[in-house]
């Protein structure tokens, strides 16, 4: 269920992606709010290359993000979640044949959302909780989806 707090989050993270930012301004000021709104450690955002079928991290909010590093698309839960167009929770990883035990042996919690426009898979955003070891529930997942679009959008604006 969206709380009052959690829509006005989604507000404000609607407002950044409208705002006269650059990009990366932008999508760091979502991955803020997304770490707020999910009570995360850090929240981050990586985007598909399609020339060069990698994708490399744009945003983020928390200790120890680093930009601008290159990775194949496919590599890792997250390039299920990009070439797949899903979303995952950690809890949720052993049911699918190709995430299963992709976080094995990790000691956070996870959710990864694709960030679409039109049908077309742009990248994902990620939270992580490495300090309070809650998993996350779907009233966690739904801001998400809706900081996912608010992401589309500001990426969409800026191309």
């Amino acid at each position: 269920m969206m709380t009052e707090g959690m829509l006005d989050g989604v507000q404000e993270a609607l407002t950044a992606a409208l705002a006269d930012l650059d990009t990366r301004s932008a999508l760091n000021e979502i991955c803020r709010i997304t770490r707020n709104l999910t009570r995360s450690d850090e929240s981050y955002i990586d985007l598909l290359d399609e020339t060069s079928q990698t994708r490399r991290r744009e945003g983020g909010a928390g200790e120890g993000i680093q930009f601008g590093r290159s990775v194949p698309v496919q590599e890792g839960v997250h390039g299920y979640v990009i070439c797949e167009g899903a979303e995952v929770r950690s809890s949720d990883l052993s049911s699918h044949s190709r995430t299963s035990g992709m976080l094995a042996g990790t000691r956070h919690a996870a959710i990864i959302v694709s960030i679409k426009a039109r049908g077309k898979v742009l990248g994902c955003l990620a939270t992580i909780r490495r300090k309070i070891m809650d998993d996350f529930t779907e009233e966690d997942v739904v801001p998400m989806r809706l900081l996912a679009l608010v992401a589309a959008v500001a990426i969409a604006l800026r191309s």
